[in-house]
């Protein structure tokens, strides 16, 4: 392919762009006709990101590379621009970005009703781009928990809410609740776009990218209640074996003061419930200096990240994250990316942001 057959030579950026958009357009097409149809790009290639925006604008499905996953790991680390405080030198509320037309991220919600905080996977202002809401009718935050066999009537009312949100023209589904784990599979069966209803589905990565030795913390709103179904649930995100699910400690929020609110259905004072979650995690990681990083099991847990992550360093993962990193896949990186559109008036990059016209290894 052009730009690949002699790499002592300069690319010929919009050369390559062409031979690599019609590369995958006919894998596409091979694959449609056995009925395996591509559901996403993987960049394995380092020197291929640069042509990430321009496949995603020509096949509009979600492609991940080096960049995607670095951005990841980051967004672990650092505040939250949408929501919470910006905690630093003088903590101060967070200004949310302008909201821009980007791909929009369905919500599917549990048959539950409460008020969420801002943060809060249900709330549309705890992301940067649009999420259209559909509600799973007939299945109780009980159900969720148990995670039962569906009867025909769920698998239905599970059907039309997903059709409802894919008529919304959403590029992919996340949940409300982490014990829909017990129904990712049900979904992505159903479902036309991706899924990924549970924060718990994040668990895979973090086995992977920590020492055997390293634990992760698994924060919820009720220990007791999570602790029994952790295993089946890290099984169906392909943690399987007994020693890597021992890894995951469960500690449970339900007696922190002002966090039985969650319980109730009750709207909850985060400026209340804030330092006593972040104390909660500060004795867990004394009692297991081994805890490498924290993932946010509840979906009204997110709020609370961005004090966990000043107060303790440490990564931490949850249902908003999750959403991030899919999104990230499938909308133009704002840092580096090209603008394909207007590549050809765009002056050349100072060499300070890199040369999009030659490539290094």
């Amino acid at each position: 392919m052009p730009g690949f057959l002699d790499q002592s030579a300069a690319m010929d950026v919009p050369a390559t762009q062409v031979a690599l958009l019609k590369l995958v357009a006919t894998v596409r097409d091979e694959q449609l006709k056995k009925g395996t149809p591509l559901g996403a790009i993987l960049f394995e290639s380092a020197m291929l990101p640069a042509f990430s925006d321009s496949l995603r604008k020509a096949c509009r499905m979600p492609v991940c590379d080096n960049f995607t996953l670095v951005d990841f790991a980051i967004k672990s680390l650092s505040d939250n621009p949408r929501f919470g405080i910006s905690f630093g030198p003088a903590a101060s509320a967070c200004t949310p970005p302008a909201v821009e037309q980007m791909p929009a991220i369905g919500i599917l919600r549990i048959d539950y009703t409460y008020p969420p905080a801002l943060g809060d996977a249900a709330h549309p202002n705890s992301y940067n781009y649009r999420t259209p809401h559909a509600t799973w009718k007939g299945l109780s935050f009980e159900a969720a928990q148990e995670g039962g066999p569906l009867s025909p009537a769920l698998r239905e009312s599970l059907r039309e809410a997903l059709t409802n949100l894919e008529a919304s023209n959403v590029m992919g589904v996340a949940g409300d609740c982490g014990f829909l784990m017990n129904y990712q599979e049900e979904a992505r069966k159903l479902a036309k776009v991706p899924t990924f209803i549970s924060a718990v589905l994040q668990a895979a990565v973090l086995a992977s990218i920590f020492s055997p030795d390293e634990m992760i913390l698994v924060l919820t709103a009720n220990g007791a209640t999570l602790a029994p179904h952790m295993p089946r649930l890290l099984s169906r995100c392909l943690v399987t074996q007994p020693e890597q699910q021992r890894r995951f400690i469960v500690a449970g929020c339900e007696d922190l003061p002002g966090f039985d609110a969650v319980a109730k259905g009750e709207k909850v004072d985060v400026a209340k419930v804030m330092p006593h979650v972040v104390q909660l995690v500060k004795k867990a990681l004394v009692k297991n200096p081994r805890i490498r990083a924290v993932l946010l099991e509840c979906t009204e847990l997110p709020p609370y990240a961005d004090a966990i992550r000043h107060a303790t360093g440490l990564p931490v993962l949850d249902a908003i994250t999750i959403v991030d990193f899919f999104h990230s896949a499938l909308d133009e990186n704002p840092h580096w990316g090209i603008d394909w559109e207007k590549l050809a008036s765009t002056p050349a990059a100072s060499p300070a942001r890199g040369d999009t016209n030659s490539h290094t290894t």
